[in-house]
């Protein structure tokens, strides 16, 4: 039975010869006909008709098995050849809307295939700007299978095909008893055999060969478990679903997912079974996983778990509950709602209580206050119920617009709890604890940084007008790059000085240590009063602190005067342009935005010729937290929000009403997705400014040879393995220490094809 319905996309392509109608017309410049959705198809919950429905990847995983099919990928190659010879502006050719669904799917299989010919579209016709939707829809899939193994996170040293594949070298090594006992502590340790299947896959092809000899080994594994478990049990509702499984198994088309699912059925059903838990302690005891070790770890039940809640879950053991926030109406599609959908059972369409394994606490129908009568009665159920362990999240700091200050308090009586688990950040503010230096500095947004150098430019000279104010802005904006190149010089001898006198103690490289030391030259007290210098400082400090670690990795530094020669190579120069390399840049959209709230407000702000620097932050960011605070997010963009032009989904504050937010995109089922603090519609982050520095490192490495391959230029380690492998956009990650020593081969040999 296969994985994929892929046949659907082969049926439209073949009917009428539609794939040599697409192609015949791309090659023409003109598009005439009705094709785009399986010729250049997309990621689900982009389109609503029927037909876009019905031919949208279900996930990333299906995207790379379309990939990965000997003709589809040939076709699409084709197609998009054929496109990248166009003189004409692709957006004449194929129209608005199918252009914009041609980036959708240039931007996933540059996902699944990057330094591809994708790029190469995206880059000719697009300006090189990805979808950032498609990108939001495939985060967290991407991210989980960006993430070691669950075989390499537990310590297995076998490569993971040892355990997913049966009848070969690598699983013919280890004994049977082994690889079971192996599974089986995983599962115990939270994971999924539908996770260890789909997280396998994506690092391999979707051959026949391989996806079936998955599916019998997932099979067998059920198989041989409850087969075990039936010889010796005598619960007969237990033996008798047994019996009903291995029947399944074998009387019906059954694939690797399916068979997975089955086994994590069963699993969660009889795990607490005490004649289960015999045989899985039995098979356990062989486990080739090692021991977990949990820094700040309490006991509850008699098994670690940590001190607060991690800021990142992608699993539960079979007691836990995952705490959310949601809405009144269930609609669970982003943030931490979206993840207990997919992977912790919440249910669309309930907003409130228990839910597989989740709890739904509603934060967008109101205040603080109306939120409260649902954390008192998510408190009450948790005392009631202490077979559960609850992970409560940053509920409300999200969409819904709250601070951690304002939640925080709701769970006061919940430290009282030991199965309750709270977010760091909470349980520091109900402990009348301050906010980590690290998240003062690093969250300090765009816009704020504005307000504080136009009060800062008042304080020198008082500012009369709107037009004066953006004319001083923009001085200070368009040499910022020296000025922040300046700060950068400062903070990193800050870093130098505290490094040389961390060297005159003698002591042993303690990287934890020196970096909380770092982070230590950052005045609290003068962020929090907002002095510009300071501000700018500390951003630099952190972010310099953030490069270390990037660079650890490979350098792996055993002495402060390692750390302090790789700090010597950052590119500190002075600019008039701002570019990537700058320490401190402004986005485009924050300035306009300000240009436009300093002239609407003009009135409010210049009195008598003079700036009223206190009214800046009340205008700009108060009024908008506070109206959150008292009516809830829905009824704030009800009433002060209206839309954008012709994009329905779109939504931006009325200033007429003298409200200034985000913008926010409601999407039909109900779901609010929010802009960042910088009032940009979707926020991105990645390492590039990390590894642009660190390029400069791995050129001048004795143990990193640099390759160019027609797939990109990569950084190989010449002797030890260990070391991680980079590319163009940053550190390649691999399943298995085998997988990763046979690419460092090709890419040296100059025998690399384009995929491990």
């Amino acid at each position: 039975m296969e994985l994929f319905d892929l046949e659907r996309f082969l049926t439209a392509q073949d009917d009428n010869n539609r794939y040599e109608t697409a192609l015949h017309e791309v090659e023409r410049s003109r598009k005439r006909t009705h094709w785009i959705w399986f010729i250049f198809p997309q990621i689900h919950g982009l389109g609503y008709s029927e037909t876009s429905k019905k031919y949208s990847f279900v996930s990333l995983l299906e995207a790379k098995a379309y990939f990965n099919n000997d003709t589809l990928h040939n076709r699409l190659y084709k197609i998009t050849k054929a496109l990248l010879k166009q003189d004409e502006d692709v957006l004449d050719v194929f129209g608005r809307t199918d252009y914009i669904k041609l980036l959708s799917c240039m931007t996933l299989f540059d996902i699944i295939s990057p330094n591809d010919i994708f790029a190469e579209v995206i880059e000719k016709y697009y300006e090189d700007k990805r979808c950032k939707t498609t990108i939001e829809i495939v985060k967290n899939e991407r991210d989980f299978y960006q993430e070691e193994s669950a075989f390499e996170r537990n310590g297995v040293k076998n490569t993971p095909r040892a355990f997913m594949e049966s009848g070969i070298h690598e699983s013919n090594s280890i004994k049977y008893e082994q690889r079971l006992g192996t599974i089986l502590d995983l599962l115990g340790r939270g994971e999924t055999m539908l996770g260890l299947v789909k997280h396998y896959l994506w690092t391999k092809d979707f051959s026949y060969y391989r996806v079936s000899g998955v599916e019998s080994t997932v099979s067998g594994y059920l198989t041989s478990l409850v087969s075990k478990i039936n010889s010796e049990a005598t619960d007969e509702e237990l033996v008798q679903d047994g019996e009903i499984i291995i029947s399944n198994l074998i009387s019906y088309d059954t694939n690797a997912f399916t068979a997975a699912i089955s086994f994590d059925n069963f699993y969660s059903k009889y795990a607490k079974n005490k004649e289960v838990e015999c045989v899985l302690k039995t098979y356990i005891e062989s486990s080739k996983c090692t021991p977990l070790i949990i820094n700040d770890i309490r006991l509850y039940h008699n098994v670690e778990r940590p001190q607060y809640t991690p800021s990142l879950l992608s699993f539960l053991k079979n007691d836990e509950i995952f705490v959310f926030g949601s809405n009144l109406q269930g609609a669970h599609g982003g943030g931490a709602a979206r993840l207990a959908r997919k992977i912790f059972g919440a249910k669309q369409g309930q907003g409130v209580g228990l839910q597989g394994q989740s709890y739904a606490i509603p934060t967008m129908h109101g205040g603080v206050q109306k939120i409260k009568p649902y954390v008192d009665d998510f408190i009450s159920f948790a005392q009631e119920h202490n077979e559960y362990f609850f992970y409560v999240t940053r509920i409300g700091c999200g969409i819904a617009g709250f601070k951690d200050e304002d939640i925080a308090p709701l769970f006061k009586e919940a430290t009282k709890l030991e199965n309750v688990c709270l977010p760091k950040s909470f349980a520091e503010i109900i402990n009348n604890l301050r906010v980590p230096k690290e998240f003062v500095a690093m969250a300090y947004g765009h816009m704020h940084t504005l307000v504080d150098i136009l009060k800062d430019l008042n304080k020198k000279e008082n500012i009369s007008d709107s037009t004066e104010a953006l004319t001083r802005l923009n001085e200070i904006i368009s040499s910022n790059g020296r000025y922040s190149c300046e700060i950068a010089k400062i903070a990193c001898n800050s870093i130098f000085n505290l490094c040389c006198k961390y060297m005159g103690q003698n002591k042993a490289l303690d990287m934890v240590d020196i970096e909380t030391k770092m982070m230590k030259l950052i005045d609290q007290e003068n962020i929090e009063n907002k002095d510009l210098f300071q501000i700018l400082y500390a951003y630099t400090i952190a972010k310099t602190v953030k490069l270390i670690k990037y660079t650890d990795e490979f350098k792996r530094y055993k002495s402060v005067v390692e750390i302090i020669k790789a700090l010597q190579t950052i590119r500190l120069r002075n600019c008039e342009q701002l570019d990537s390399d700058s320490y401190f840049i402004f986005n485009p959209y924050a300035v306009k935005m300000m240009a436009q709230f300093l002239s609407q407000e003009e009135s409010a702000l210049f009195k008598d010729g003079t700036l009223d620097t206190e009214l800046l932050d009340e205008l700009l960011f108060d009024r908008f937290e506070k109206a959150v605070k008292q009516e809830g997010i829905e009824q704030v963009i009800e009433r002060y929000y209206s839309q954008i032009g012709c994009h329905a989904d779109l939504c931006a504050p009325k200033y007429d009403n003298r409200l200034w937010g985000p913008l926010f995109r409601l999407h039909p089922e109900g779901i609010i997705e929010k802009g960042c603090n910088d009032f940009r519609r979707y926020p991105f982050t990645s390492v590039e400014f990390e590894f642009e520095h660190a390029r400069l490192l791995l050129e001048q490495d004795d143990a990193y040879i640099s390759k160019d391959t027609i797939y990109g230029s990569y950084y190989v380690p010449i002797k030890d393995s260990t070391l991680p492998v980079y590319n163009s956009s940053g550190k390649v990650l691999f399943d298995c220490q085998e997988q990763k020593e046979q690419a460092i081969k090709q890419i040296i040999s100059g025998t690399y094809e384009g995929r491990f």
